[in-house]
This record gives structure tokens, C-alpha cells and sequence, in this order.
């Protein structure tokens, strides 16, 4: 399923999220941030999907064994993104909706895994039983919409939104959240929820250094 008719609401789990990021038919909290800022730039964006970035995909696969769930990844035995041969197959792996990674951003990315679960509070939050991880949420209000928080408790009462970063310290994830519209996104899912079960629930960032 790449999207839901109008009037048609729903949550779906185990939906691939490359799935879930290609729908045009619905608007996500990205869309609606990029349309407050351009319409038109949210226009082009649509029409253009965003090619390989490197840094996008060591922040995608920390988010994925982090978290526990995402896009397989590809690990590519190469120095670098040079030669013919790793190109192809970096290649190969996108275009079967894994994510693509060379031997030392695996081991960068495990690392990254490891402090997260190290970590004294973020790590019991990560191994917390029944948790619900990255539910698509379908659901009309005005516009067709769609959701997909990272994690969340079972009963709903709390959400958690992983983030990488460059630098995760207070002062400088407050001007992030400032610069991408953070807080839209946050509220943006605290309906979604409320929308499905009623609930207004809390919510938090877990923010992480990728180096």
C-alpha cells in the first residue's frame, strides 16, 4: 500500500518506510513545514526527489539500529564511494530499499547504536516492553495526512522522535528545532494520536551526536 483514497483512515505497521516517503497523495508534517515555508519550493521538492546524500544515510541507519526497525542495510566492503564497483553497488541497494553503507560508517553506526543503549536513560526507553515502532498513520482532517512516529509506548501516553545530529547539546538543538520546525512536527503527531485513540500524549526527543 503506497497510500489510502481520500476518506479512508487507518494505522498500518510494518509499512517500509521508502514506502511510506514516496506517497504524493498524502501530506505529511516535512510537507506541511516545506509549504509554510514555499509552496512552490514544496512544489519543486515534490517533483524532485532528493538523490543520495551520505550523511542522510548514516543518520538513516542509525535510526534504524537504534530503533530496531527501518531499512535493511547494505553493507559495501569498499574505502570509499570512488570506485566503480562501490558506486554500483551503493546503486543496487537503494534501488532495493536498503540503505547503503560502507564498512566504517557500519562500524560508525554501531557505535552510535551502542551509546544509545549505554546510555542511562535513553537505553531502558529503547528496551521498554511493547513498544510501537514507526506506525503509519493515515487520516483526513481538511487535507489527506499521513504520520509515522519513531517509537512509541503501547497505551499512547508517550511518543519518542529520534534524532541525529552534529551537535546535541541543549543550546544547539534548540536552535535546530528552531531552524527545521521541530515543534510543527511534534504537534503534528500528538494529533495524528489523538485523532486514533484519544490520547494527548507526552513527547520526546532523543537527540545523538553521529560521530
Amino acid at each position: 500500500m503506497t497510500h489510502l483514497l481520500p476518506g479512508v483512515e487507518g494505522v498500518v505497521e510494518d509499512l517500509p518506510d521508502r514506502v511510506y516517503h514516496s506517497d504524493v497523495e498524502t501530506l505529511s508534517s516535512t510537507g506541511a513545514r516545506k509549504i509554510l515555508h514555499s509552496p512552490t519550493r514544496f512544489k519543486w521538492d515534490l517533483d524532485h526527489p532528493t538523490p543520495y546524500k551520505r550523511q542522510y544515510e548514516i543518520g538513516h541507519a542509525a535510526h534504524t539500529l537504534v530503533l530496531g526497525t527501518g531499512s535493511d542495510i547494505e553493507v559495501i566492503d569498499a574505502s570509499d564511494w570512488r570506485a566503480t564497483d562501490a558506486r554500483a553497488a551503493r546503486d543496487h541497494a537503494l534501488a532495493h530499499g536498503k540503505t547503503p553503507l560502507l564498512s566504517k560508517e557500519f562500524e560508525q553506526v554501531s557505535a552510535v547504536r551502542d551509546a544509545a543503549l549505554a546510555h542511562d536513560v535513553v537505553g531502558p526507553l529503547l528496551r521498554r516492553d511493547a513498544l510501537v515502532r514507526e506506525a503509519s498513520m493515515f487520516w483526513v482532517t481538511g487535507a489527506a495526512c499521513r504520520a509515522r512516529p519513531d517509537l512509541a509506548t503501547a497505551d499512547w501516553s508517550l511518543v519518542v522522535d529520534y534524532k541525529t545530529t552534529t551537535d546535541a547539546s541543549p543550546s544547539a538543538f534548540m536552535k535546530t528545532v528552531g531552524t527545521y520546525w521541530y515543534h510543527c512536527q511534534q504537534s503534528w503527531y500528538q494529533d495524528a494520536i489523538k485523532h486514533f485513540t484519544g490520547n494527548d500524549p507526552m513527547f520526546v526527543f532523543v537527540v545523538q551526536e553521529k560521530d
